[in-house]
């Protein structure tokens, strides 16, 4: 035994050596050699290159003063400057020019001291790791387009608090030459314990940093009370945010009170004011925000392919939401994804303004899949907006139109198809409207260029024992109550109702109708769950109405397939006498009403006052 032990403790003893000649070889060879450039992943740590910066004189053990070596590195006029694993120490102010790039190798970092400040004007290459420490300031004007958390110390490891590092990434980000986006990266979740604004904000954002990459924020436990995850207080201008997660973590974060715009919004991205914004496959779950997204007067924004999943969940109140509240001109919603977890979830998408286009979104269980609304911004006219190839499922209403502050024009629904439930988004109204299309607007103003075309209005039973008296529960609902509230040159057209709660169309416009068409719709089954003797069960249902000018309504199809028929009749109206016209300018010409057995009515059509043209409205028993 004791001869193998001496044999062995030979080959260590040399290999020592060895392993010492090979050390003071490699250290010789980068304070002297320069390495040829190497392209490498910003995720890799990069291999040496260019000038060691030990050829200088640094240590990097985090003790000594490396300023001097520093200092004659940046003296440099070009090239590459590779900081193997350590810890430098900078005590003083410095500047590497732009034609520098700065490598640092695995673990290797630069610490500023307090007060002073490093800038960095040229290219990084680094991997993902800490490449800056210290009490003191990193800046600089680098041409670069990715920084990412963890060259300032983030780990993304889902306990560690992030926040003050993803912070001084955006900080260093915002003085960049270019456009940058600060990167979190794939697998990774970074924890915001703590805020910039306490109180208020997690992250307050410039207004021309970018935000990238496929990582999850996730808000820590028990935070409290706050407003918004990024805040961009200036004006936005060309930037993008694009497949991250933020989990807003409702489920360890409860409410109890409801929240306020200005009072523990909990938005997670907020938008004063600006133009050229992207934001497209981020993920927002478990939210109790009242916008998840918040544009205010943003113009020119894409936003695309994005989900908000379980949203609202664990509230156990409603309250007011919309998970994208969007003012400003020339925007697209499109292809997004919205799932509602509960009664904080209250609308999916509210557009202002003009030149919206909302596009081909599915939303499902919401109070309310859409709102469009005027706004009394004078840079606004609100018209020349779209709303088409929506699937809406279990909305109390699938889309609800304002005209509360301003006139509407020039505004198109299409090809959208809606499930109405009065449960939908965990609320379920007592003897209440829910429609599929709804128009409500108490002030005096009106629509002109209004189209409704080939939209597809289904309505479900949500149990519960639920019934309504209300004839507002209808396919399409036009509510407007003013006298000076007009409607002008508005179609509805070709579009399928079925199984309405009351009316399959309810018009109660105190305005003047002029230009109006209704064509070419059909309605099955209106009324199905009212609970009112006889009035608002109607296929189409002219109510309160005041004066009519070339009203057309021709050409619909309405059905009622049940025995004992629910239907009170296929068209009513409620005339206020000579002076609304009825009788010369409404039109109601080749419609087909059917029942399988005789309506509650036992007419084909009730009129009170002043009856309109009734040209060829067969019945068919």
């Amino acid at each position: 035994m004791k001869a193998l032990r001496k044999e062995s403790t030979k080959i260590p003893y040399l290999g020592r050596w060895l392993l010492i000649v090979c050390v003071m070889l490699s250290v010789f060879m980068l304070q002297v050699n320069d390495y040829p450039p190497m392209k490498v992943s910003a995720l890799d740590a990069p291999k040496p290159q260019g000038i060691s910066i030990t050829a200088f004189g640094a240590v990097g053990n985090g003790i000594k003063d490396d300023t001097k070596a520093l200092v004659k590195a940046s003296n440099l006029l070009s090239g590459t400057i590779y900081f193997p694993t350590g810890t430098y120490l900078l005590n003083d102010n410095l500047t590497f020019n732009s034609n520098l790039t700065l490598a640092f190798g695995e673990n290797a970092k630069i610490q500023v001291a307090s007060g002073k400040s490093l800038y960095i004007n040229g290219k990084i290459v680094a991997g993902l790791y800490k490449i800056f420490g210290g009490q003191g300031n990193v800046a600089g004007t680098a041409a670069i387009k990715t920084v990412y958390p963890e060259w300032f110390g983030a780990l993304g490891n889902s306990v560690q608090d992030d926040r003050p590092y993803i912070q001084a990434a955006v900080n260093y980000a915002s003085q960049l030459t270019t456009n940058a986006a600060v990167h979190f990266s794939s697998g990774r979740t970074y924890i915001l314990g703590t805020m910039t604004a306490p109180g208020q904000t997690f992250i307050q954002m410039p207004q021309k940093v970018s935000i990238a990459g496929t990582g999850t924020l996730k808000i820590a436990n028990k935070i409290g009370v706050y407003n918004n995850v990024f805040e961009f207080k200036l004006p936005v201008k060309n930037l993008s945010i694009t497949d991250i997660t933020i989990d807003s973590n409702s489920l360890n974060n409860p409410i109890s009170t409801k929240p306020t715009d200005a009072y523990n919004a909990r938005r997670e991205i907020m938008m004063y004011t600006g133009s050229g914004v992207k934001i497209a496959n981020i993920t927002v779950k478990n939210s109790h925000a009242i916008h998840s997204i918040m544009a205010n007067v943003v113009a020119d924004m894409t936003i695309t392919g994005n989900r908000f999943l379980n949203m609202g969940s664990g509230a156990t109140f409603f309250y007011d939401t919309s998970c994208m509240y969007l003012v400003g001109n020339n925007v697209l919603v499109s292809g997004n994804f919205f799932e509602a977890g509960g009664p904080g979830a209250n609308t999916a998408i509210e557009v202002h303004g003009s030149t919206k286009n909302v596009l081909n979104n599915t939303i499902s269980k919401y109070r309310t899949g859409i709102i469009y609304g005027p706004t009394d911004n004078p840079a606004y006219d609100n018209k020349d907006n779209m709303i088409a190839g929506n699937r809406i499922q279990k909305a109390v209403f699938g889309m609800s139109l304002w005209a509360s502050i301003d006139h509407v024009g020039t505004l198109t629904i299409k090809n959208n198809n809606i499930v109405v439930n009065a449960r939908g988004g965990g609320f379920l109204p007592t003897n209440a409207a829910a429609a599929g299309i709804q128009f409500y607007n108490k002030g005096n103003y009106s629509w002109t260029g209004l189209s409704i075309l080939n939209n597809f209005i289904d309505f479900e039973n949500p149990g519960g024992g639920y019934m309504t008296l209300s004839p507002n529960a209808a396919g399409i609902d036009l509510s407007l109550y003013s006298t000076t509230a007009n409607i002008t040159d508005m179609r509805i057209r070709g579009n399928m109702i079925r199984n309405s709660y009351s009316n399959g169309i309810t018009w109660n416009v105190h305005g003047v109708l002029t230009d109006v068409t209704v064509e070419k719709n059909t309605i099955v089954n209106a009324g199905s769950l009212y609970s009112g003797k006889d009035g608002n069960s109607a296929g189409i249902a002219l109510l309160e109405n005041r004066l009519f000018r070339n009203v057309l309504i021709q050409d619909n199809s309405i059905e009622d397939n049940r025995t004992p028929s629910k239907m009170y009749t296929g068209m009513l109206l409620r005339s206020i006498g000579p002076l609304d016209n009825a009788s010369t300018q409404l039109f109601w010409t080749n419609n087909s009403i059917v029942s399988a057995s005789p309506m509650l009515s036992g007419s084909l059509i009730i009129t009170e006052g002043n009856t309109p043209v009734i040209i060829q409205t067969p019945f068919y028993p």
